[in-house]
């Protein structure tokens, strides 16, 4: 088939070009613009994101005039900042921008042939004093919210709390610690999740983010792939916690069972064991109990947010979807419903997406 060109509109022909859906990416390295002088050897470009980890941005770019071992060679601690802008994404959207954020250099490999460097960089300054200093301090009579503004008013850092559950404690050392080891360690026995990012420190809770609107709505047709599983390796169907008494100056242990485990044949059990070493607080017996049922679902809550897991891939849209953001599967059986993102790495090249995600299943902690 021969084209006449003579009868092609060349403005409307160029028009539809222009209109085209794409992806642009900008690199501001060191507060500069370098994005002209990188865009012929840009091979990759990616971010990964995590729910309980720092973020990564990772460029992967050709070396054959070898500037990146020579002139051009990175430093660790230097900054990365990514704009990812999309045009004609969709219909009556032209150009949508989202800031991806501040990165920080923390890895510069070469390799060859063909040479390439792969700089990879993390969203925290790898040489701030709340990650690297460490320090002994003892708390006492404080809750978890009090530590956690305390820390990152001494580091200057900006602090996002979203927390129900503020546990108390009347006595907790810092041994030689990062700040930031300290919070993560009582973030990860409080339920709690922990995130440096953008020069802030955020803590929240998966359960509250899970009662949010889910982001989008999948049907099976709309996925590049998925896979999912089912695992009962690391679940439980109780909590027993043994602590001490120092007023009745014994030890005591403590029973909460999962109300409603529909996932499991009847009378399938198994029981995890905490020896909680801080002193549970509370004015009187009710007050004791009450945080022992919070410590034990969060615990429960924890091992058990991962029995169904998946994997999905898709096209980005022109709302960015995040970690900790909610969506909904449907089209899939039994494993149709709500679930959160766990895991997520954006292709800001071709803006496909690769999340991992685990299904959000409600249940009841009470007495045994």
């Amino acid at each position: 088939m021969e084209i006449d060109f003579k009868n092609v509109d060349i403005f409307d022909f160029t028009k539809k070009i222009e209109n085209a859906r794409r992806t642009e990416i900008t690199i501001i390295y060191e507060g500069k613009n370098i994005t002209k002088e990188i865009h012929s050897q840009l091979t990759s470009c990616s971010q990964s994101d995590s729910i309980n980890q720092l973020d990564t941005l990772e460029l992967t770019l050709e070396n054959r005039d070898m500037l990146w071992i020579s002139s051009w060679m990175p430093q660790k601690g230097e900054t990365l900042k990514a704009t990812l802008t999309l045009k004609h994404w969709e219909k009556d959207l032209e150009i949508i921008t989202h800031d991806m954020g501040l990165f920080y250099i923390d890895t510069v490999d070469f390799s060859g042939p063909p040479d390439i460097v792969n700089i990879k960089a993390i969203s925290f300054d790898i040489s701030s004093d709340i990650v690297d200093k460490k320090e002994n301090k003892v708390w006492e009579n404080v809750t978890y919210k009090t530590i956690f503004n305390e820390i990152a008013k001494k580091r200057n850092i900006k602090a996002i709390c979203e927390i129900s559950f503020n546990r108390k404690y009347q006595r907790i050392e810092q041994k030689l610690q990062s700040d930031f080891d300290f919070l993560k360690k009582l973030s990860e026995e409080a339920g709690i999740n922990l995130k440096l990012f953008d020069n802030k420190i955020i803590a929240f809770e998966e359960e509250e983010y899970e009662k949010k609107e889910a982001k989008k709505i999948f049907f099976k047709n709309q996925l590049e792939s998925y896979s999912f599983s089912t695992e009962d390796t690391d679940s439980y169907s109780s909590c027993t916690i043994s602590y001490y008494n120092y007023k009745k100056k014994k030890k005591i242990e403590k029973t909460f069972k999962i109300k409603n485990r529909n996932s499991y044949k009847k009378h399938t059990k198994r029981n995890l064991f905490i020896n909680e070493d801080k002193q549970v607080t509370g004015k009187n017996a009710q007050e004791v109990e009450k945080q022992l049922l919070e410590i034990a679902k969060k615990a429960l809550r924890d091992k058990n947010k991962r029995e169904i897991k998946g994997n999905i891939s898709f096209m980005g849209t022109s709302e960015l979807i995040s970690v900790g953001d909610t969506i909904i599967l449907n089209d899939f059986g039994n494993f149709s419903g709500k679930y959160m993102i766990d895991d997520l790495k954006i292709d800001f090249l071709s803006y496909k997406i690769n999340a991992e995600i685990h299904k959000i299943i409600e249940f009841e902690v009470e007495n045994d």
